[in-house]
Formats: C-alpha cells, structure tokens, sequence
C-alpha cells in the first residue's frame, strides 16, 4: 500500500545512540533522517523538477553541438536520413569508420527530436521544427547564442568556485573590449569569439527596436529634437533604426574604440547617422545631445558606476531634457522574471553589473541630480522596459 500524506515512513533501525532517527520536515511532511523518503506525488514532481534542472546543462550543450556542427543549416527545409546527415558534416572525413560516425549522429539527432529542435519522420529521416528553423535563421540571434555558449558554460562553472572562496568574478572583457575566456577548440581567436558576442547583442536589440519605435512615448521624444545620442551604442543597431525613421535628427554613436567596433561609412543608413569614440564616465568627451540613450549599459556596471555615468549625462543635459533607459526590470521581490534574474547571475558570472527592480534605477536616477523618473511598460512586445530620467 503507497503511504498517503497523513501516513508517517518510520525507520526501525536505531541511530548509533540507540535512539530513534530524528524526524525532519520536507515541504509539508516529515519523513526519518535514517529512513526511507517518502513517495507521495508532491515528492516525486519535486524529484523530477531537480532531475529537469540537472539535465538543463546537458540539454543546452547537445543544442550547441548540434549548432556547431550545422545540423539544422544540413537539413535545412527538406529532411534527410543520419546517414545523410553524417556524410555531410565537415568532420565526417575525420572518421575512420564510416558506421561509427553514422551511429554516432543518430544518436546526437535523437536527443534533437526529444528536445523538439527536430522531428523524426516515420521513414526515419529528419527534419527541422521550428526550433529549428529559428537556429538556422542568420537574421535572428539564437544560432550565434548558442556558438557563444562555451564561454557562458566556463563562466557558470567558476560560480561555486568564487563564491568558496570569497572571490568576486573577473569582467570577461579585457580592456581593449576582447572577451578574456577563449580556451574552446570551436573558436579561432579571441577576435571570433567576440564578434560572435557583438552579433548576439545587435541581433537581440533589431528584435526590441521595433516594438520601442512603435511606443508613442518614445516618437512624441525624437520627433522634436536635434541631435539623439545613444551612449554605447555598440555598432549601431539602435541608432540605424532610428536614423532611418527620424531623417530631421542626427543621431550619434558614441562608445569606446576598438577595431572590432568600428562601422565604415557603408553600413550608415543616411547621412545623420554618425559614430564618435570617446570615455563616457569622462565628461568631456561625451557629446552634446537633447537626448541620450543608454540600451542594455547601466546593468553592465555596479551601483557607483551607474550613479557617475548618469550623473555625468544629467551634466551635458539642459533643463526639461531627458535619458531614455532601456533595460530588463526585476520584480520588486526580485524572484522573477525568471529570464531577468538568469540575466543577473549572468551579469554576476560574467561581469561586474547587475539587473535591478525600477525602484533601484530609479534610486540612481534620483541620486544622480535627475528631478523626474517615469517607466513605461513595453509588455511581451521587447524583453526591455522604458525608463525615462528628466532634468
């Protein structure tokens, strides 16, 4: 007979006092420290949710094989049996026996379908779900996401270590902006890999620019003004979408120098789209806007950081103009959204920044001299909300 919720599992045997195993409590039951667990369905959801969280690694690497490896670019919009598959992968000529490498991609091919990355057909061939398609699309930032995943997986992997011993995490940029955390075969140079990262992030702000041009809030403040100058704007992708929607407003780029950031003329939109290097935590070289924009910034850097870069734009700012902040935004319990708080112990592996509640940005804006804060909720339609910070 399986025990039910009122049913106590006591242990017969003696603890090495003679006495009886202590009772501990787990969830709503108790169950014996020397005894057997109980298994009532409560119990087994919880075990199985641990097992879920456990294979979550595992699942996420035999994707990022299976990116690097093309497998979904292979198939592409037909369907192909393993063997097919097998005989056009690159490595396949690494293979001395054919039969272990069919084997071998079968298997990888498998746990795709069980992931739903790929769907195995009755006539045992393969083809792309939708997952899939989504991996194979340039246009889109999950197949570079997954290229850079080696660099997450060894950063997550340092947590444990750090925190055992005191230790807070090295930012994985150098100081000429190259990522610092390149030891995988899969990747050339410290060059590739960034780049890679660059990609990710411009790709990931072309899927938000279209839902913020379409905020009223955001046209009725760029449609009035001269110069717009979003602040580490990377290569650009923001600031070319406004460009292109906002012809009377110059916009400028302005962000540290290096070599892999550099935008040639020919990836300008039109003639008011311009990029300017410089220290935006030195005041003198920021330049002069009616606006500024800082996109995904601020949760790169710690509270002290954050108040000198906001303190400094509140300085290039006249009265009644405004900092457009674009940034994920924590529960105030800071529990959730579940991708937000994955966000920031991202932020925690991988750097010195973090992501906050509003009531944080706006404790910042505050102290940084601006006199009015408003959020603005863009809802399911952009991973990132409005703040807007007005001298």
């Amino acid at each position: 007979m399986a025990p039910t919720d009122s049913t106590k599992i006591v242990d017969s045997q003696e603890n090495n006092e003679g006495e009886m195993p202590e009772e501990v409590p787990i969830g709503n039951k108790n169950f014996n420290a020397g005894g057997p667990m109980p298994f009532g369905k409560d119990m087994i959801d919880a075990a199985m949710g641990l097992q879920d969280l456990f294979n979550g690694f595992q699942n996420s690497q035999i994707v990022h094989t299976a990116v690097v490896l093309k497998i979904n670019d292979i198939i592409g919009d037909g369907e192909l049996a393993a063997w097919e598959v097998a005989d056009r992968l690159e490595c396949s000529v690494k293979y001395k026996h054919r039969d272990e490498l069919v084997s071998n991609v079968s298997r990888l091919l498998n746990a795709c379908v069980s992931l739903k990355v790929l769907k195995k057909t009755n006539a045992s061939t393969y083809k792309n779900t939708v997952s899939g398609h989504l991996l194979k699309d340039n246009k889109l930032p999950f197949n570079d996401l997954f290229h850079f995943m080696p660099v997450l997986y060894r950063a997550f992997g340092r947590l444990a270590y750090n925190f055992s011993r005191g230790e807070s995490n090295d930012s994985i940029f150098d100081d000429k902006g190259m990522l610092k955390l390149v030891e995988v075969k899969e990747v050339n140079n410290q060059e590739t890999i960034t780049r890679k990262f660059g990609t990710v992030m411009s790709k990931m702000t072309s899927m938000d620019a279209k839902a913020i041009l379409q905020n009223p809030r955001v046209q009725n403040l760029l449609k009035n003004i001269d110069v717009c100058c979003d602040i580490g704007g990377g290569n650009g992708t923001l600031a070319k979408c406004l460009a292109k929607k906002y012809p009377s407003t110059k916009f400028v780029v302005f962000d540290k120098s290096f070599p892999i950031n550099c935008t040639t003329k020919s990836d300008q939109p039109s003639t008011n789209l311009k990029f300017q290097s410089g220290d935006f935590f030195d005041k003198s070289t920021i330049p002069e806007a009616a606006i500024y924009i800082l996109s995904h910034v601020l949760v790169d850097f710690g509270d002290q950081m954050g108040r000198k870069l906001l303190s400094n734009l509140h300085g290039c700012l006249k009265e009644g103009q405004s900092v457009l902040i674009l940034e994920k935004i924590l529960r105030d319990d800071k529990s959730g959204p579940t991708d937000v708080v994955l966000y920031d112990m991202g932020m925690m592996a991988l750097h010195k920044g973090r992501e906050r509640t509003k009531s944080e940005y706006f404790d910042m804006i505050y102290q940084a001299g601006f006199s009015k804060c408003e959020y603005i909720s863009m809802g399911k339609s952009s991973k990132r909300d409005i703040i807007l910070a007005t001298k």
